[in-house]
């Protein structure tokens, strides 16, 4: 399971109180969502759930680890999607230069645009 931040207004999709929003979970049973803190390594709760509950300190640094790592993660992730797509279109586009040019024009000038009118497209 993919790590999640939940909020007041998150619905649980597991255990006992299944379809219930994390609001409803903490106005009848705050000792749960303290259990999910320290027992579930993939779930961590946004601020107005700490805000909503009296947490023992202890549980808040979890929390706030959990936090930072989930969004340094995901930070992550994006910058690496970004970077293979960017790192994708230039190998495609210098593909193109060789395949339109073959081989003619040497190797692709750098900050080339895709223009290939010079060659009578």
């Amino acid at each position: 399971m993919k790590n999640q931040i939940l909020s007041l207004y998150s619905r649980m999709n597991f255990g006992k109180y299944h379809g219930e929003t994390i609001g409803q979970v903490a106005d009848e049973n705050p000792s749960y969502i303290e259990w999910m803190i320290e027992n579930i390594d993939n779930i961590a709760f946004s601020e107005d759930v700490v805000s909503e509950l009296d947490l023992p300190d202890g549980l808040l640094e979890i929390n706030a680890e959990k936090l930072e790592r989930f969004i340094d993660n995901s930070l992550y992730g994006e910058f690496q999607r970004n970077h293979y797509d960017e790192q994708d279109r230039m190998d495609s586009k210098e593909d193109n230069w060789y395949a339109m040019t073959d081989g003619q024009y040497g190797d692709m000038p750098d900050g080339f645009d895709g223009d290939y009118s010079f060659l009578g497209y």
